[in-house]
């Protein structure tokens, strides 16, 4: 990208268990086999693995049944025996009375109750059904992945960690999402509320950013030069230019100087009356320039030239943005008229009144009618009282130009056309429209009267 100058202007270990196989013991005579032991509960799933991401919850692994009257096997578990069936006979007699007190233990005190010779093995039950969902857990998840609603997540999710272990649930894995979901909401909000880093203002583009095409800034963008590209950078620090907008070239052919200058300049200069309207607070020396594509880049289809202010020596500090997006509304009705008024005075002939006294007349009734037509509107406003006299004092010495405006516009002989022209620059009013602008808390910095450089009509040049 290549640069050019318009004209300058203001303005991111396992449970062990019995084995099951094992041979039976015989059971000992007269005495009745024992109930089998019931079979030993699944072990508890372990702690579920971390998770790949926080927006991504793991999926909950089996959780353990409740408790019922015999303990569900697990998935390869073989259930315990039952008590073993005997075949139907008489009644065996009584056993005879133990001579020394109390009957021991039919077994060892070290080993349980062993089966009979030949008992039978029962078929396993089937599985009671998954364990119920815990319903703080899915609304920890739900309201996690809101983010805003990062409070609600975290204590959802706490109370159904809490309670998942206690009541045999499902649903751990969703509690833990909605926590770290939650935190994650609370740093962004954090993010949000606390002042930005240094060196990013207004546009939240970093110092940091590498060089970049002219044409892939933005308006309101500010960067310094950086070899053939651009490098973006914080406003409010020192930089090189300030875009304003961006425009498209035309034609077949790539244009020279003479027709991008014919194109972008009035292009341009209107994007910053309308990007910087407070043309008092506008220095001297600032340059209304763009970045137009290079023939290369042309043969490729490219056309976006980048319309920026800058200065002719030394760097812009802080921003020249000032329209409706950051004045109040007295300030903008105010500053749009201002501006209306200043347009249509910029252009005044340059030249001599005898040597282009048509132009100069037709000027004049242009401007006439612009002073007519703002002061019109500015009249309507319904000023703070603490303006409104201000404001009407303006308004009445603006006023006292339409007349001589209006006669510079008639046909005359040149002498006349100057007389008039001369009687309406008397009133251009810039002491009364310091007191306003003083008043509306607007620029009151007044030094280009002295400094003027531009047409005869002395009005200051928008950016």
């Amino acid at each position: 990208m290549t640069a050019e100058n318009v004209g300058d202007g203001r303005g991111v270990g396992a449970g062990e268990h019995p084995d099951p196989w094992a041979p039976p013991a015989p059971a000992q005579p007269g005495v009745p086999a024992q109930a089998g032991a019931p079979a030993t509960e699944p072990a508890q799933a372990g702690a579920p693995a971390p998770f790949a991401s926080a927006t991504v919850p793991a999926q909950p692994g089996p959780a353990t049944p409740p408790p019922g009257p015999y303990a569900a096997p697990g998935p390869y578990e073989v259930p315990g025996p039952y008590e073993v069936p005997t075949a139907p006979s008489a009644p065996a007699a009584p056993a005879a009375p133990w001579p020394y007190g109390a009957q021991p233990a039919p077994y060892p005190p070290h080993y349980g109750p062993q089966p009979g010779p030949y008992g039978a093995w029962s078929l396993p039950q089937a599985p009671t059904g998954p364990a119920p969902l815990n319903g703080f857990s899915v609304a920890a998840l739900v309201t996690g992945l809101t983010c805003f609603l990062w409070p609600l997540a975290l204590g959802f999710g706490i109370t159904a960690l809490a309670q998942i272990p206690n009541r045999g649930q499902r649903g751990r894995g969703m509690a833990v999402a909605g926590v770290l979901l939650s935190v994650l909401g609370l740093m962004a909000t954090i993010g949000v509320l606390s002042p930005g880093s240094s060196d990013v203002a207004r546009t939240g583009r970093s110092a940091a950013s590498g060089p970049q095409n002219a044409w892939d800034l933005k308006r309101g963008d500010c960067f310094n030069r950086a070899g053939t590209g651009v490098r973006p950078t914080g406003c409010e620090g020192g930089h090189d230019g300030e875009v304003i907008g961006s425009e498209q070239l035309h034609g077949s052919s790539y244009p020279d100087q003479a027709e991008r200058q014919r194109q972008l300049g009035p292009l341009c200069s209107q994007l910053s009356r309308s990007y910087s309207m407070d043309n008092w607070a506008i220095g001297d020396g600032i340059l209304v320039h763009y970045y137009y594509p290079q023939e290369s880049s042309w043969r490729s289809g490219e056309r976006t030239a980048t319309c920026f202010l800058t200065t002719g020596s030394g760097q812009l500090t802080g921003s020249l943005h000032k329209d409706q997006s950051n004045t109040t509304l007295a300030q903008f009705s105010y500053l749009q008229a201002m501006d209306a008024i200043d347009e249509v005075a910029a252009a005044r002939p340059t030249s001599a009144v005898t040597e282009d006294p048509a132009g100069f007349r037709e000027w004049a009734g242009s401007m006439a009618d612009a002073l007519q037509t703002q002061t019109d509107a500015l009249a309507a406003v319904a000023w703070d009282p603490s303006v409104k006299q201000a404001v009407a004092a303006h308004l009445a010495e603006l006023r006292l130009r339409i007349p001589s405006l209006r006669a510079a516009a008639a046909p005359a002989s040149a002498d006349e056309l100057a007389r008039d022209l001369s009687d309406s620059d008397e009133h251009r009013g810039y002491a009364q429209q310091k007191a306003v602008r003083q008043l509306l808390g607007l620029s009151t910095d007044d030094s280009w009267l002295h400094k003027q450089s531009g047409g005869s009509d002395g009005a200051p040049r928008s950016v």
